[in-house]
């Protein structure tokens, strides 16, 4: 008889691939695909949903266990979240029968970008699950938005109205201008992965620190990308834009304009 000894090693990893309103916008949900080794032997047997208050955590169990299926895509509703002020952080425990764990690096999150009455730079820190601006902004208190995108063949800019029918996608890491009309917040929901990236071009470009990372200075940005200028909000005008001390700190949801001499990435933690 051969023994293989007790099973140590952890299920497969399961990564959150959406978050949406539901029911009259009062709730969340969370969704996922199944991974890879269901049901199989030594492999998943259940799902958790932990969630938490800051990516960081503390996480708790907010779903209790959630027996695979067979099926090939699964999701939990969480009551009453989207309605609250709160910022919420998903994670997918996965657990086999030996009860080894495995947990999501991507987290689903619920963040709430604030604006005020007027004109504001804003950003985006989260790949949204609609990217669409004129979905992430319906019912909210805005007159118009703009954004800016340095690598577009073409014309750069994008703009949007309320009434407008179709308007521009905004990917994780774009900066964009928007007139409130009203003190008022946006709802981001979206996927927020360990390790955060924008892609810059030559030029100026309109960014947003792409993730939660705190403590990311301007000069760490020029250090990673050979930018020379960095430019955040200035309320006063006439352009409503001024030079960032190296010393700054970038704020998750607010934009950057920032130059560079030639096209790079810039990869920062996730949180």
């Amino acid at each position: 008889m051969i023994s293989a000894g007790p099973d140590t090693a952890p299920p497969a990893v399961a990564t959150p691939n959406a978050i949406r309103l539901a029911n009259a916008a009062l709730d969340l949900v969370v969704g996922w695909p199944a991974t890879w080794d269901q049901g199989r032997y030594g492999g998943l047997i259940a799902y958790h949903i932990l969630r938490a208050t800051s990516p960081g955590g503390p996480y708790l169990d907010v779903s209790g266990a959630i027996p695979q299926n067979g099926s090939a895509q699964y999701a939990f509703l969480d009551s009453g979240r989207a309605a609250d002020a709160s910022n919420y952080f998903y994670r997918i425990e996965s657990v086999d029968a030996a009860s080894n764990v495995a947990n999501s690096t991507t987290l689903a999150v619920k963040v709430r970008i604030p604006f005020l009455a007027g004109l504001n730079l804003l950003g985006m820190p989260v790949a949204l699950t609609d990217p669409v601006f004129g979905d992430l902004m319906a019912g909210r208190a805005w007159a118009d938005a703009w954004s800016y995108d340095a690598c577009a063949t073409g014309f750069a800019w994008s703009s949007a109205l309320p009434t407008d029918g179709t308007t521009f996608r905004l990917p994780t890491g774009r900066g964009f201008w928007l007139n409130g009309t009203a003190s008022d917040s946006a709802v981001a929901l979206g996927l927020l992965a360990g390790t955060s990236a924008v892609h810059l071009c030559a030029g100026w470009n309109l960014i947003a620190l792409p993730g939660l990372a705190s403590g990311v200075t301007v000069q760490t940005l020029k250090t990673a990308t050979g930018a020379d200028q960095v430019m955040g909000f200035d309320p006063a005008g006439p352009y409503h834009v001024r030079v960032s001390s190296d010393a700054s700190v970038l704020q998750t949801g607010l934009g950057y304009w920032v130059h560079v001499a030639a096209a790079v990435t810039w990869t920062v933690p996730g949180w």
